[in-house]
């Protein structure tokens, strides 16, 4: 009985506390997670009145929308797509300006900044290494 315990003490708990300690990680770090995530900063230094998210995946497309973004604030759009999309984002400014982004491609997985400015929107699109 003092063998069992003490093979369960040295080999099944270490095993077991570094699949935690890997699970916790995957969770934190984001690993596995399929979804774009575009993060949108207000840089411009003024009110953002609107924002919407055009999305295109596998010929169909959806429209994400967001209300007010005071300056220095960020949100996160998160969305699928079927193994790859385009989206392209706008936002309208409190004095009237309307800005459109590029239109940036991006896979399963992929997280994108876009930093809305004063007279355009700056994109940034990185893969996230699974």
């Amino acid at each position: 009985m003092m063998r069992a315990l003490f093979f369960i003490v040295l080999t099944v708990a270490p095993m077991l506390v570094g699949f935690a300690a890997g699970a916790a990680t995957a969770v934190i770090r984001g690993w596995g997670d399929r979804d774009v995530h575009v993060d949108v900063v207000n840089e411009s230094g003024q009110r953002v009145k609107s924002l919407a998210l055009n999305v295109e995946s596998c010929g169909a497309r959806n429209a994400l929308a967001r209300g007010a973004l005071e300056p220095g604030d960020r949100v996160t759009f998160r969305f699928m797509v079927c193994g790859e999309g385009v989206y392209e984002l706008r936002a309208q400014l409190e004095n009237g300006t309307e800005l459109r982004g590029r239109g940036d491609y991006v896979e399963r997985g992929y997280r994108a900044t876009q930093r809305v400015r004063r007279s355009d929107i700056v994109s940034t699109v990185s893969a996230v290494s699974y």
